[in-house]
């Protein structure tokens, strides 16, 4: 059996757009992937989070998520992409990355967390699942002609965090 890999996250902010999109263009088809424009609008936004997977040196993945204020108050998180290159799947590195991205949202006390995949889409469906999330939400044609599913977890506060009435 081979050694297990281990994976380490860091933070980023926007000088890491070239790292980015290529993370980008070598994890997702071309009809999925996001222009190097709507990443750099992404990363210039104060409720944007961006944390890059590491094995070793190389850079294998990233995530991206998105703080957002509800009209009643509450703090939403949202794992707006999350990608790891084919490589490094199924090997633990998309579980590394997804528990720091909720780390860092549940340090700013977001009540819950949600997100978006295409319905049918076992592998992510399966992965979200094995991590506490439920789907909510059918959502016909989400992704152009395809259909999409909304799962939410709903955390704990962090520790460090003031509690809310």
């Amino acid at each position: 059996m081979p050694p297990r890999r281990e994976f380490t996250t860091t933070k980023a902010g926007s000088a890491g757009i070239k790292t980015l999109c290529a993370l980008e263009k070598s994890i997702f088809r071309p009809r999925d992937r996001f222009s190097r424009r709507r990443l750099r609008y992404l990363l210039s936004s104060s409720n944007t989070i961006l944390r890059f997977c590491w094995a070793g040196k190389s850079c294998i993945g990233y995530g991206i998520s998105l703080l957002s204020r509800l009209r009643n108050g509450i703090l939403k998180g949202r794992i707006y992409s999350i990608g790891i290159l084919p490589a490094y799947q199924a090997q633990g590195a998309g579980s590394v990355l997804l528990q720091a991205m909720e780390h860092d949202l549940t340090r700013v006390s977001v009540r819950f967390i949600t997100l978006e995949t295409k319905k049918g889409s076992q592998g992510a469906t399966d992965f979200f699942y094995r991590h506490g999330y439920r789907v909510v939400e059918e959502l016909p044609k989400y992704y152009a002609r395809l259909a999409g599913v909304r799962m939410r977890k709903d955390v704990a506060r962090y520790k460090g965090s003031p509690a809310r009435k």
